[in-house]
């Protein structure tokens, strides 16, 4: 039986593939906001997590209320998104999926985090692959892209 704090939080599969988020950095910060904009239709939206590591594409959406969770699930499951197909599904409580964020800990879904995607500090305080994200977006914006 799925836990009641896990049916208000619906799994979105195939949103992303793992070669879109390399090749498009500014995709890391539209995602989530794109898909809490379509979901915030359907009721309170309390946070959206992008498991930027998932070969799934995963991003999990957590409602305020199971009803919204359902109708999510209702409206997005076999939808069309970026030419692929959605799956999406109450979250079971028990799959865990991969974030940049993941520290010594395995993080789950589950978990209380803030909408945005997840990052791991180091030693030196800086964030695991951040400093070369942002050289990386840098040098797009300074393209004229």
């Amino acid at each position: 039986e799925v836990a009641d704090r896990h049916k208000r939080t619906v799994i979105l599969k195939h949103m992303f593939t793992l070669k879109e988020l390399e090749e498009d950095i500014t995709m890391l910060l539209d995602l989530p906001e794109d898909v809490r904009a379509e979901c915030e239709k359907l009721g309170k939206v309390t946070s959206v997590k992008v498991y930027d590591l998932s070969e799934d594409g995963v991003i999990a959406v957590k409602f305020k209320d199971e009803l919204s969770a359902k109708a999510c699930v209702q409206m997005m499951n076999g939808r069309f998104f970026g030419g692929r197909q959605v799956e999406a599904t109450i979250y079971d409580g028990q799959t865990r999926y991969k974030s940049s964020k993941e520290s010594s800990k395995a993080e789950t879904v589950a978990s209380t985090s803030d909408a945005q995607p997840g990052r791991s500090t180091n030693s030196h305080g800086s964030n695991d692959g951040d400093e070369a994200r942002m050289e990386q977006y840098a040098q797009w914006l300074d393209s004229g892209n």
